[in-house]
């Protein structure tokens, strides 16, 4: 997990869920997706390649700049450094795809499906008003969203239970190769056109949680949001959770709705005993 998380200036993340999430929460437990549709095509981009040429990657162009620097004379290197001949990187562009593509000996591969799928996942926003997650991921308003503190330790690591917690990139070329910045290589990752939801994602060993769920702790979660148009039965039991569950008196409740005036969602605190 980075040691610092930014949210614009926010200190919760919003989780958002199907009605069933109320009776995981019963259960002091959150869920964790193992669902990787939302991945592809791009999850399988290789099998696009089949008989073709397959793409250079950028961490394979990377490679092939440094071997290009490797071979200049010690003299030049000596008043070239390489972040200077980076910068040269588009006129060594062709040259350099050129040879990697000659070099290979198998078609290139693309993400490791067995690790992506070994990780379960959960997927985070920085908003409780957005309109694609309440239709998409809260059952087309019928569910809830859920603010969960940033500090919460279901986004800590612990002895044996290691949590990554960063940012989508959106739009980046693909990194296929694992490092500490890319722990599961397409995790990570979205296309350019979603950018606007500033997603973040939080990923876990999904052998360690059989149930694909995750405990929480006291404090972790703040606050609950349902929609104007959820039936009573679900607002009253969230009313109830609240009022009779210790784990959850200090939890705020709040009332999404449409805004009047705009295509925009808006959210007021809403009364416990009202």
């Amino acid at each position: 997990m980075p040691s610092k998380v930014v949210l614009d200036n926010s200190t919760h993340f919003y989780l958002y869920g199907n009605p069933s999430i109320l009776s995981q929460l019963k259960k002091g437990v959150l869920p964790l997706s193992t669902d990787f549709s939302m991945f592809e095509p791009y999850l399988s981009y290789d099998n696009w390649y089949q008989g073709k040429t397959s793409p250079v990657t950028e961490q394979e162009f990377q490679r092939g700049l440094e071997q290009e620097y490797k071979k200049l004379p010690e003299n030049v290197k000596m008043f070239l450094s390489f972040v200077d001949f980076s910068k040269q990187s588009d006129k060594l562009a062709e040259s350099i795809k050129g040879k990697i593509l000659r070099t290979r000996t198998t078609n290139l591969k693309g993400f490791d499906r067995s690790r992506i799928e070994k990780s379960a996942y959960m997927r985070l926003f920085p908003v409780a008003t957005s309109d694609f997650a309440w239709r998409r991921l809260a059952g087309n308003y019928s569910g809830l969203c859920l603010a969960i503190s940033s500090k919460a330790q279901l986004f800590t690591s612990g002895t044996g239970k290691p949590v990554s917690l960063q940012a989508v990139k959106y739009g980046q070329k693909h990194a296929l190769a694992v490092d500490k910045n890319t722990p599961v290589p397409g995790l990570f990752d979205h296309s350019a056109e979603y950018a606007l939801q500033k997603e973040w994602r939080a990923a876990y060993v999904a052998s360690l949680y059989p149930n694909s769920e995750i405990k929480i702790t006291k404090n972790d979660l703040r606050g609950i949001y349902v929609p104007s148009t959820a039936p009573a039965s679900l607002l009253n039991q969230v009313k109830n959770l609240v009022k009779q569950d210790l784990r959850y008196r200090h939890v705020d409740l709040f009332e999404v709705f449409p805004d009047a005036s705009q295509w925009r969602l808006s959210a007021r605190k809403m009364s416990v005993t009202g």
